[in-house]
């Protein structure tokens, strides 16, 4: 979908593939057993990749104050996402309010609880960094480095990497590492094998990415795409 906005926040979840989603400040792409949390009138893109299942859900104002005032990843319990999707399934029926009611009372006690986890990446406002950042997330593969980017844009190594870190919140190597583990993950959830997306990436080796994986995501690629799983565990 094209850039559109909501008055409510909105709760999205992906059953299966991956979703990408993109403001203009940051970019995310959520696996599996996630969900995404995206506070009301944020302007936002997104996309499926693969054999896709989601669901949406809007929240009023008051449940949307347990959340983050930002989009973020939400690390949440099996009994979370099996009660959200409980309630999708009754508001659907237009079953009794008393069941409904009890199903957002347990809602809103585990959203209270639930963690951001650290899969976005922030898109520096600044026109200079800006083409480096945009170039990369046309081809994560790029191998240039800290030299190489900050020659390229007519900067010292030190400027380069205090702004870049300034305006995105992280050092440039952890911002790339990111990027290449999100590309990873829509090839993945594309049907791409594990061995081709290493070879894609520019990875050492399908070891040296399988590690990379699993310390972002939780669990080791071939997993994350063929196996259930829930995001507690992660």
């Amino acid at each position: 979908m094209e850039m559109h906005v909501h008055a409510e926040g909105q709760l999205s979840c992906i059953e299966d593939g991956a979703l990408r989603l993109q403001t203009k400040d940051g970019r995310w792409v959520v696996p599996k057993g996630r969900i995404i949390w995206i506070p009301a009138r944020v302007r936002h893109a997104f996309a499926v990749v693969g054999e896709s299942a989601s669901w949406q859900l809007l929240l009023s104002r008051s449940m949307a104050r347990l959340l983050p005032k930002e989009v973020c990843v939400l690390s949440v319990s099996p009994l979370l996402l099996a009660s959200l999707e409980e309630l999708i399934l009754e508001q659907q029926r237009e079953r009794s309010q008393k069941r409904i009611r009890a199903l957002m009372a347990m809602i809103r006690c585990d959203l209270e609880r639930a963690k951001p986890h650290p899969l976005g990446l922030q898109i520096p406002k600044d026109a200079v960094l800006r083409k480096a950042t945009d170039s990369l997330l046309l081809a994560p593969a790029d191998e240039r480095g800290i030299d190489g980017w900050a020659k390229e844009l007519g900067m010292s190594r030190r400027s380069f990497t205090r702004r870049f870190s300034e305006e995105t919140g992280t050092s440039f190597a952890k911002w790339h590492r990111t990027l290449k583990l999100q590309r990873a993950l829509e090839s993945l959830a594309a049907g791409n094998s594990v061995s081709d997306v290493a070879l894609e990436l520019n990875y050492e080796s399908v070891s040296a990415f399988v590690a990379a994986f699993k310390r972002h995501y939780g669990s080791p690629p071939a997993q994350y795409v063929t196996s259930d799983h829930s995001a507690a565990g992660a």
